[in-house]
């Protein structure tokens, strides 16, 4: 059976605020390098400075945030004008 193309492939969203050390991080850096060859992975972070897990091959979403106190509105507003919703 022919492997399904990128565009075909479900899409999973997780949102982390940093990945810098953490066991957090860890996980969601692992789990989103496990998913890719199934999925199609977006990792959302609030900032990407001072990124230390490997996530290459996996689209990482930087939504700029910084370390700010986040709500869930501020997060959505974010992703809204940075047009990460369009594709879902």
């Amino acid at each position: 059976m022919k492997k399904a193309m990128n565009n075909d492939k479900k899409r999973i969203m997780l949102i982390v605020p940093m990945l810098h050390q953490g066991g957090f991080e860890r996980i969601c850096a692992l789990t989103a390098k496990l998913l890719n060859d199934k999925y199609k992975i977006y990792l959302v972070v609030f900032t990407t400075k001072d990124m230390f897990y490997d996530v290459s091959g996996i689209e990482v979403i930087d939504i700029d945030m910084g370390a700010v106190d986040s709500t869930a509105d501020i997060v959505i507003f974010n992703m809204e004008a940075t047009h990460v919703m369009d594709e879902f």
